[in-house]
């Protein structure tokens, strides 16, 4: 892969883990936890941890993407001598071949057999299928090793597995033969944040890097492929799950925070111990902050740090990593989460500034009347309403390059701007579908649902 995979980690009144866990100084994931409003780092320890965050990634660059399993290990630690020693739910969302279910497995059912190791070895004999995973898996020291686990103990594991790619689906199939465990549950779905099908990229057999798309050619059947998605709001409410979920897994190539906004109420009710997800620029994270999803974790009493193969680095109202300055507004183009522009432009024959077309709700500022078309049917599906503004026809710049550089979009690009006159998304250029790329704008920057 050609992008840097880090990871979050999340945590629900595990005091004792993090005290365990925070002895490594070094680790690079994010971890949340609901006790997060009463610290605060010193500018000095948050200016530290970025020293340490590069510093790591120096090293190694997949120091992040390949991080340590030794949570699990903490997690069982934590829960010695509590109500969840014997009990355990667990949610994997992008389980590819099952490396991660088998790493579970191996601290909380060990008399099983089953681990990353004797996982790899049964899919190279028996499924012929000699991948080892993007962070070479199959190779892993077990956890078995770094701690005295007992194999008497009868401890109920629950495991929920999603995965959208039929190839691996069928792979996980047999994984759960192999495992003859009727309490790991394999679910031939996509998570997102809304319910019905989607289009995802399809991968080879045992493939790890394909995602969701918004794109909709449904005609090229060797590229692309449709799937059930469903929110994990609808799946826990359909299979009336309403005890705790001791760890979420999502690794979805891209499209974790859609997954996060499909889970708002089971984040806001807490029902979620420990979160890992994956952040790069790859799919919507290109359009969406890692600050803007830790901020929202936070509002919901979770804690995030950044995950690593040596130790955690706290990431919540302590930003571990070194961010380029603020631009001052007189270097704003357009970006998310500035003040849209003033841009003199003409409307019915008369001189405006492109603010006195705003705050009156949502807004799209567009020149490909494609893009209008899309808002006109989003705003139906959503039950929001929204203007567009086709630019040339509707509204005429005064200087149509100024306009285009004070948005920072091609001829084909769009900007949405929210009721207070905010930028919350923008596109440089059209996608093959306009209609689903601006719907599934909205709805995670509005909270918005499609009406049934």
């Amino acid at each position: 892969m050609n992008y840097i995979h880090r990871r979050t980690i999340s945590f629900q009144n595990l005091n004792s883990f993090l005290t365990l866990y925070r002895q490594d100084q070094d680790q690079h994931r994010l971890i949340s936890t609901p006790f997060s409003s009463v610290f605060y780092c010193t500018k000095g320890e948050s200016e530290n941890q970025g020293k340490v965050y590069q510093e790591e990634l120096r090293r190694n660059a997949l120091w992040t993407a390949c991080y340590a399993e030794d949570y699990i290990i903490q997690l069982y630690l934590a829960d010695l001598g509590t109500t969840r020693e014997r009990r355990k739910l667990l949610f994997d969302v992008g389980s590819n071949k099952g490396y991660v279910l088998a790493a579970w497995k191996s601290i909380w059912s060990p008399q099983n057999g089953v681990n990353q190791r004797s996982l790899g070895k049964y899919l190279s004999e028996k499924l012929l299928l000699s991948d080892c995973g993007v962070c070479n898996d199959c190779n892993e020291p077990l956890l078995s090793t770094k701690v005295n686990i007992s194999r008497h103990m009868n401890v109920s594991v629950e495991i929920h597995a999603f995965e959208p790619q039929l190839s691996n689906y069928g792979i996980l199939h047999q994984v759960q033969k192999w495992t003859n465990d009727t309490y790991l549950y394999v679910h031939n779905l996509a998570i997102s944040n809304h319910t019905g099908t989607a289009v995802l990229l399809k991968c080879g057999r045992g493939g790890e890097a394909c995602g969701l798309t918004v794109e909709k050619n449904l005609t090229d059947t060797e590229r692309f492929l449709l799937v059930n998605v469903t929110t994990l709001d609808t799946f826990v409410q359909k299979f009336q799950i309403t005890e705790i979920i001791d760890i979420l897994k999502i690794d979805t190539e891209g499209y974790d925070p859609l997954v996060l906004t499909g889970a708002n109420l089971i984040f806001k009710r807490q029902q979620i111990r420990l979160l890992i997800f994956e952040h790069h620029h790859v799919g919507f994270w290109a359009s969406i902050h890692l600050r803007d999803v830790v901020e929202n974790l936070d509002s919901k009493g979770y804690t995030c740090y950044m995950l690593g193969k040596t130790g955690l680095i706290r990431i919540t109202r302590c930003a571990g990593e070194k961010r380029p300055p603020a631009l001052r507004p007189d270097q704003w183009a357009g970006q998310p989460g500035t003040r849209a522009p003033h841009v003199w432009v003409s409307k019915d024959g008369k001189r405006l500034s492109t603010l006195d077309l705003l705050q009156s709700g949502w807004v799209v500022l567009a020149e490909d009347e494609r893009w209008c078309t899309a808002a006109a049917k989003t705003s139906e599906q959503l039950d929001i309403k929204i203007k567009c503004f086709q630019i040339g026809t509707d509204v005429i710049p005064a200087d149509l390059e100024a306009f285009r550089t004070a948005f920072g979009m091609e001829t084909t690009g769009a900007c949405l701007i929210r009721p207070d006159g905010y930028i919350a998304w923008r596109s440089t250029d059209i996608p093959t579908n306009p209609l689903h790329t601006l719907t599934d704008a909205l709805k995670l920057v509005s909270s918005a649902k499609i009406l049934a």
